[in-house]
């Protein structure tokens, strides 16, 4: 008799205590980092096309449409939306993973939940990345080759128009999912369709680049009508970020302090990274998927890493690219007709997945303005808490 190493699937109770416990980790590593919007993440939804295209600015654009002048509350509102859609996109993937009976898919969505990725993401409340991911699920979730690729498309263009780095931090799963769905049709046909839909986000990344900065002007004239309505103190980077010189980083890479950061970021992600990516592994050799699309789905998982080359925030990309790599799991799941991991790989798969969380609980990253981690019982989260209620 085939037993398996996993849950059983006519108790549905099992299920139910695996995602309660996803949704307490979640919340746990939530709580690790979650703060206020910072000015420079507020500071984007009061960017507009006043003064001529620039980059970044579709949200505060759409706002204006809509004839909604922004403020530090609503900004913090809008960003509790984004990242608690975000929390439950990915949470309908785990219930997909543990309603399947497999110990290893269950084990897999508390890799995701302990990670330091969920503890970045919630420490940079307000950031548009939250909306990208989301816009990214929005692909994804659709099931047909021609729907991913309209969507993909129309959501995607939108995702460089809110943030021109959407390219490589959130788009190269976009085009896996494309390439999978259409794979059935011929491995030439799906780099082909994936590839066109990657070509037109290149060319429009291209064209937000080169245009969408301001003369210094029209960033002065744009940061006085911003500056009139925010009820805070705009910062200045979003201004040289906007700018028609731009900013480079590239100078972090060339100093020892650089080196060493870029190290110690990579050593901080790997044990939830790579743990997915053996799971992407297992999964693609189960469903015969091929070495293309082994390769396809391991370079959209590490695409966000890239960005460490032209920005600075190489903590944010690699944390991206643990959630990518988690979304790339789901993607070629689906598509190889959702197997469950042998037995075999079970018994060593679980034990690993067991050692990423344990690492993963208990790691600290270098977050966004030198905040801080707040371990268990989370003492500073508490004390803020208090402190706002107080002045209320």
């Amino acid at each position: 008799m085939n037993r398996r190493l996993s849950l059983p699937r006519s108790v549905d109770r099992f299920a139910l205590y695996w995602q309660a416990a996803f949704w307490c980790v979640i919340v746990f590593s939530t709580l690790k980092s979650l703060k206020l919007p910072m000015p420079y993440a507020a500071s984007h939804y009061f960017l507009t096309y006043e003064e001529g295209f620039v980059k970044r600015g579709l949200t505060g654009a759409f706002l204006d449409g809509l004839g909604v002048e922004p403020t530090y509350a609503m900004v913090t509102v809008l960003g509790a939306v984004f990242y608690g859609a975000l929390l439950i996109g990915v949470g309908c993937i785990c219930a997909s993973f543990i309603r399947s009976g497999s110990l290893v898919l269950s084990a897999a969505t508390i890799v995701y939940a302990a990670s330091i990725s969920v503890v970045y993401l919630a420490g940079s409340l307000g950031y548009l990345d939250h909306l990208l991911v989301v816009l990214v699920l929005g692909v994804i979730w659709t099931q047909t080759v021609w729907g991913r690729v309209w969507s993909g498309l129309v959501l995607g263009s939108s995702a460089v128009l809110i943030h021109e780095g959407s390219l490589l931090l959130v788009l190269p799963v976009c085009y896996f999912a494309i390439f999978v769905a259409a794979r059935p049709r011929g491995e030439a046909v799906a780099v082909l369709m994936a590839g066109a839909v990657a070509t037109v986000h290149l060319v429009l990344t291209y064209l937000v680049v080169v245009f969408g900065g301001l003369p210094d002007e029209g960033v002065a004239k744009l940061r006085d009508s911003m500056q009139a309505i925010a009820d805070f103190d705009l910062t200045s980077l979003l201004f040289e970020v906007i700018s028609e010189k731009g900013a480079s980083s590239l100078s972090a890479l060339r100093t020892d302090i650089g080196l060493i950061a870029h190290v110690d970021s990579i050593v901080i992600v790997a044990p939830s990274l790579v743990a997915l990516l053996l799971l992407f592994w297992t999964i693609t050799r189960m469903g015969r998927m091929g070495g293309l699309t082994l390769a396809l789905g391991i370079l959209a998982a590490l695409a966000p890493m890239t960005l460490r080359f032209v920005a600075t925030d190489i903590q944010r990309w690699d944390a991206m690219s643990i959630l990518m790599a988690f979304l790339v799991v789901f993607v070629a799941w689906g598509a190889a007709g959702k197997p469950l991991p042998e037995p075999a790989v079970e018994r060593w798969m679980v034990p690993l997945f067991v050692v990423a969380i344990a690492i993963s609980s208990g790691t600290k990253t270098f977050m966004v303005s030198h905040q801080e981690v707040d371990l268990y019982p989370f003492f500073e989260a508490r004390q803020s808490l208090l402190y706002y209620l107080g002045q209320r």
